[in-house]
């Protein structure tokens, strides 16, 4: 009790004993829950599931777990673990005095917490009886904790306890089933490189088991430095890794000759994990690190929850698995007909707005297609998908469906460049609705600028949409291409913009519906204070109607994506110059319903192009429609028609409010030399029309 409390005295500089003693009594229960530590305390384990409660996979599972004794982890990688971690492992009471007075100056320098000066005895501590929550509260919790368990087990036992506890990667937890699955040895056989190499991974264990080459964890020379000849045992300026540094420690501590340091060097530059670990399940790869990347965002990570825990998830298994074994079935053909490689896709639940199929590439192991990049998340350019939100833009100015425009020969003031569309051809005077469902470029690049231009666009896209085209190109002058898809956006963040169309509300992606103990207790989780913004309901609703006519779209294109119930269909394909040929690069299609959107990328992850001719309609089209039937037909609750928000009248076939009063095309004349549209009445039938 009088060394207990001496180290709370310490912990508290400035303190009265009164204080002190106060503070013993606020963590009595605490130091007795550490006290308490068994090994079953360590079976708990982190579970993620799909919306239904189906496993997804789990963190820190006992089933993936084997104990081994301390006398048989080498000794390098126990050395290289206390000095990695908690140099004064076996100086301290369980709380390391310098190491937090450390972590508070660190901590007040960044005005909040920033280091936690946790010792080994503490991060057992939290992942045993705690989470990751970053406040002073759970701080002195684990305190009192780890002083409780250093009351009762010795710092072999202690040390024995973390190491077969700690995580070395994704479900993969202890140094037993580290050692197995990244060298197919017991950690006995572990060589000293290989230790090392375990005793690195706990500081960061999903990104760096990632990075499979051991050597692109190493250091560098001055840039001066004769490349082939860079070490950190002939250049003083030499920059070490975490790794490099532990092992010059480890060898000093050992006394091992420079030789063998340098042997163990060497062994590290060569030394590759494996890819395809056998705790992977594939189908949910590029979903796992989303959702982590995602709590991390939020401060949290799922391997530090401890005290075992439930995600449920928004993803629905059974249908991503329906996904993955139709996007199988296509794959050749794709490649062999249209020179795609990847593809990837998303639905979302626009109830919950979360994921109920995240694919981010066809092959997250394969390395020629670059399948574990993410293309969800990737920035690739949009084509034409992004037009309906153009139009959105104009409509919100009062230019609703009944506008017209001239699909004519344009040339734009200050711009050499003559603007036509996909086809080479010109429909003439056409109004708003046929220009959206045949996907003209000359009316959605006037639609721009009736809309106010490039800057009041890109604002628009970004505040009622979700897009960040601003924050990430706020100086780029995308002029009137922005209306063609030229601006890059995620494609996670395209989805959830015609979610946002589809639901009237904007807000974002969030793949959490509830985090419980295993007791059954609710914990806190991001997705429960995510803001919700209302649309323009009736602006969402023309474009709605619009794409969801098929009485409005070419004939051809209904025969390719016409779904089983109806859905609002958009496509589009970016493109770039190769040889001064105009060649596609990324195709999409993107369909909604009330409830639920569902988008397909196709394309090379690096890059390259397609096959000349191969646009997104007859591309993957049916691809796509067949995901979609099967979207629908996995859960009828995905379905829905759209419906008018208020009364709205018919004007030649186009909708618009009762008290529409239509604007004049004045703005076009700023950047148009030849106005044809100003003067025109949309209220007045085309010559087509009469």
């Amino acid at each position: 009790m009088k060394k207990l409390l001496f180290c709370l005295l310490c912990l508290f500089i400035g303190s009265s004993m009164g204080a002190a003693e106060s503070l013993w009594q606020w963590g009595q229960e605490d130091y007795k829950r550490g006290q308490q530590l068994t090994l079953e305390s360590l079976e708990f384990s982190v579970i993620v599931t799909d919306k239904n409660g189906e496993e997804l996979y789990r963190n820190f599972d006992q089933e993936n777990r084997e104990w081994v004794d301390l006398k048989d982890i080498p000794l390098t990688l126990q050395l290289a673990t206390i000095i990695a971690e908690d140099k004064r492992f076996y100086s301290h009471s369980g709380v390391d005095i310098k190491g937090i007075g450390r972590a508070a100056w660190e901590n007040f320098q960044a005005g909040g917490i920033a280091q936690g000066g946790s010792t080994i005895t503490q991060q057992l501590a939290r992942k045993v009886f705690l989470n990751d929550e970053r406040s002073y509260e759970r701080k002195l919790k684990e305190m009192f904790i780890a002083l409780g368990i250093e009351s009762r087990y010795s710092k072999d036992e202690i040390l024995e306890m973390y190491l077969n506890t700690v995580p070395y990667g994704p479900r993969t937890n202890g140094v037993a089933v580290a050692a197995n699955e990244y060298f197919n040895k017991t950690p006995r056989e572990l060589t000293a490189a290989e230790s090392l190499v375990l005793s690195v991974l706990p500081k960061d264990p999903v990104r760096l088991a990632r990075k499979t080459e051991v050597n692109t964890w190493l250091g560098d020379c001055p840039i001066a430095f004769v490349a082939d000849t860079c070490s950190p045992f002939k250049d003083l300026n030499y920059d070490f890794s975490r790794v490099e540094s532990l092992l010059f420690a480890v060898a000093k501590n050992l006394n091992w000759p420079q030789k063998k340091a340098h042997e163990v060097w060497g062994e590290l530059r060569d030394i590759k994990l494996p890819q395809n670990k056998r705790w992977v399940n594939d189908d949910f790869q590029h979903f796992r690190f989303y959702l982590e990347n995602f709590l991390a965002d939020n401060n949290l990570t799922i391997a530090e929850m401890g005290d075992g825990v439930i995600i449920q998830t928004t993803l629905d298994k059974a249908l991503q698995q329906k996904f993955i074994a139709q996007i199988d079935q296509k794959s050749n053909t794709l490649q062999a007909e249209h020179w795609i490689s990847n593809v990837a896709t998303i639905v979302i639940d626009h109830k919950s707005r979360g994921p109920l199929v995240w694919i981010g590439s066809k092959d997250y192991w394969n390395n020629q297609i670059k399948g574990q990049i993410d293309m969800l998340q990737s920035r690739r350019q949009t084509g034409s998908t992004i037009k309906p939100f153009v139009y959105a833009a104009a409509i919100d100015q009062g230019y609703q469906p009944p506008t017209i425009f001239y699909d004519s020969v344009t040339w734009f003031r200050n711009d050499r460049f003559r603007l036509s569309n996909a086809d080479g051809q010109f429909l003439g005077g056409i109004r708003m609705k046929q220009a959206l469902a045949y996907s003209r470029n000359i009316p959605a690049a006037k639609a721009l600028l009736l809309a106010g231009g490039e800057r009041a666009v890109k604002s628009y896209l970004d505040e009622r949409f979700g897009f960040d085209i601003m924050d990430h190109y706020p100086k780029h002058p995308f002029g009137w291409t922005l209306a063609l898809g030229t601006a890059p956006v995620k494609i996670a963040d395209l989805a959830n913009a015609y979610a946002t169309l589809g639901s009237n509300e904007q807000k974002d992606l969030c793949p959490i519906l509830s985090i419980t103990t295993f007791k059954g207790e609710k914990v806190s989780h991001p997705c429960q204070v995510k803001i919700t913004r209302r649309t323009n309901q009736t602006t969402n609703y023309f474009i709605s109607e619009i794409l969801s006519d098929e009485n409005a779209r070419p004939k051809d294109w209904n025969k390719l994506v016409s779904t089983a119930q109806p859905m609002a269909i958009k496509t589009g394909t970016s493109s770039k110059r190769v040889n001064g040929q105009v060649m596609p690069v990324d195709d999409i299609v993107v369909g909604y319903t009330p409830n639920a959107t569902v988008l397909l990328w196709a394309g090379n992850t690096d890059g390259n192009a397609l096959k000349p001719g191969s646009v997104a309609i007859f591309s993957i089209g049916e691809t796509w429609r067949d995901l979609a039937n099967t979207m629908l037909a996995h859960d009828s609750a995905l379905a829905g028609s759209f419906k008018a928000p208020v009364a709205l009248q018919n004007i030649n076939g186009s909708l618009a409010t009762l008290d529409y009063q239509p604007p004049g095309y004045e703005n076009l004349s700023r950047y148009v030399g030849y106005n044809v549209e100003r003067g025109i009445n949309p209220l007045n039938k085309l010559d087509h029309e009469r």
